[in-house]
């Protein structure tokens, strides 16, 4: 007799295989849900902290822009305000000087000032800095040498090459020049005396290929007029001191000698009657030697304001160095050209005598519109620093070499709620967030210390008092004597970033959290219905199948 076995006892009825299906289904799709949504929160929220550190990188960029920029103004106006009534004795130190701030700060490897010869066939180097163990340049450039590059000069053409390959096909013998000196970039640029041709500055490097941009190359020419100008008013003086020393000896010495000094010279008898102009003079005024001879200089170049008021003689400043016998010493004026125009002059003025009688008057003078232009250039780069400043957005500040505050854009303002004088001096640590503080100082005394750059992050208040996490980057300033002037310094808020950042992190570890808690809660629920492993939804769905 056969037997037959009852397998409902040895498998779970059919309606249980289904109930433990549609339960393990429905928990695991709640699983599959709460982890994606987690991954795609965490998904955006690492594409906003990208975002914000790509908006971050192109602030700093920006921020780094802008204090070279500001910086390269800090350079203009300390050469200017340097050789503004530098005694002569002087000059040729702070001109070296200069040319190392320059070159050091550009971070160039050699910077020149050369002068044109009268008859405009060279070049002769006058003042040079190059970077120690650099090769200097040669002390003399023919026009046979390099005929294209003393070409742009004679025309007042700038010559920029930020690769040697850029100079046209006509430089060939300049590109030689390059290459055989490893020299990767050069620059040129013309300096006039009077509106004419006098000399050139250069600009070299051998180590990396320069971008000179337009903004460049006008900073430059400032820079280059600056020297110049210096250079000139030392020559102008030291013309004076020859004449002076001439006239005592011969008068026709005397004119041999001015007629080939850059200056402009001019002697007038006891009347005031000129007996003798020098060709550069000539050049200046517009007038011969022969039309002013025996004409009253002041009646001629003197005899008004630049206003169109008059200018009475007796109130002549040279004049009066005949009637007293007294020197007079760099003053600044306006002459008169033979055209009707006005010249900016300084001039000096001294006694000529004979057998300790005085017999006129020599006075020298020199063309002061480069000076002055180059003064009007350094007040619009303050005014354009304080605009660009006070348009940046970024948080600017200043400090002196005592560590004090002394400057704060229109951004900080704005961010603090403060006004300029509670933030002088040391009044800015008041913002910064208690907790901050002590690192703060810490880190900005000791970069003081060291004359080294520093970055630093820390909580500073705002004006609606919350207080928001700033990221600040700081260089030292050097005066045109390579003295130490103080910090210049950019902050930006970096809030976002570091929220984000935070954010992505506690959710990376929520969903860690969430993941595990879940496993968790399955494993409770499968031991509160009898599901082992061996029982779980899977296992079950197959055994069904079966």
């Amino acid at each position: 007799m056969r037997s037959h076995t009852n397998t409902s006892s040895r498998r779970p009825h059919r309606s249980l295989d289904r109930a433990g299906a549609v339960w393990g289904t429905r928990h695991f799709d709640a699983e599959n849900r709460t982890r994606e949504e987690l991954i795609a929160l965490t998904h955006r929220l690492e594409g906003r902290q990208i975002e914000l550190e790509r908006e971050n990188t192109e602030l700093r960029h920006s921020a780094q822009a802008l204090f070279h920029r500001l910086e390269l103004d800090e350079l203009l106006f300390d050469l200017s305000r340097t050789f503004i009534g530098l005694p002569e004795e002087e000059v040729d130190a702070n001109i070296e000087r200069g040319l190392a701030r320059v070159g050091e700060f550009l971070e160039l490897d050699r910077v020149t000032l050369l002068e044109l010869s009268h008859d405009h066939t060279e070049m002769t180097v006058t003042y040079s800095w190059n970077v120690h163990g650099t090769a200097t340049p040669p002390a003399v450039i023919s026009k046979r040498a390099q005929p294209w590059w003393v070409g742009q000069v004679l025309r007042g053409e700038v010559s920029l090459a930020s690769h040697p390959d850029d100079l046209p096909e006509q430089a060939a013998a300049e590109k030689e020049y390059l290459r055989q000196r490893g020299i990767t970039s050069a620059a040129s640029i013309p300096l006039r005396v009077s509106g004419e041709i006098a000399g050139a500055i250069s600009f070299v490097s051998l180590h990396r290929h320069v971008v000179w941009t337009e903004e460049l190359v006008n900073e430059l020419r400032a820079i280059g007029d600056i020297l110049w100008n210096a250079l000139t008013r030392r020559r102008s003086m030291q013309a004076l001191i020859k004449a002076q020393g001439f006239l005592g000896d011969s008068e026709e010495r005397f004119r041999l000698a001015m007629n080939n000094v850059a200056a402009g010279v001019y002697t007038l008898n006891l009347n005031g009657m000129v007996t003798y102009i020098n060709p550069a003079a000539e050049a200046i005024l517009g007038w011969t030697n022969a039309e002013l001879l025996g004409k009253k200089m002041h009646d001629v170049t003197h005899y008004k304001h630049p206003d169109g008021t008059p200018y009475p003689a007796s109130e002549c400043p040279g004049l009066n160095v005949l009637r007293e016998g007294t020197e007079l010493r760099e003053h600044e004026d306006t002459f008169i050209r033979k055209d009707g125009s006005f010249v900016s002059v300084v001039f000096s003025a001294s006694p000529l005598r004979k057998d300790q009688m005085t017999v006129g008057i020599v006075i020298g003078f020199r063309d002061d519109t480069p000076r002055r232009e180059a003064e009007r250039a350094v007040r619009e780069s303050e005014e354009r620093f304080r605009l660009m400043a006070n348009a940046a957005p970024v948080l600017i500040w200043m400090a002196d070499v005592d560590k004090r505050c002394t400057y704060f854009n229109q951004g900080w303002l704005e961010f603090t709620g403060r006004l300029l004088e509670a933030e002088l001096g040391n009044g800015w640590v008041e913002g910064v967030h208690h907790d901050d503080v002590e690192k703060c100082l810490a880190t900005y005394t000791k970069a003081f210390d060291r004359r080294e750059p520093f970055q630093m992050e820390y909580r500073l208040r705002r004006h609606d008092g919350e207080y928001r996490w700033i990221y600040d980057q700081a260089v030292p300033r050097f005066n045109a004597d390579i003295s130490f002037a103080g910090y210049i310094g950019s902050c930006i808020d970096v809030t976002e970033s570091k929220l984000s950042a935070q954010a992505l992190s506690t959710m990376n570890q929520r969903l860690i959290e969430a993941h595990e808690e879940e496993r968790a809660r399955l494993a409770r629920e499968r031991s509160a219905a009898g599901i082992t492993e061996s029982q779980s939804p899977a296992r079950e769905a197959h055994s069904v199948a079966c």
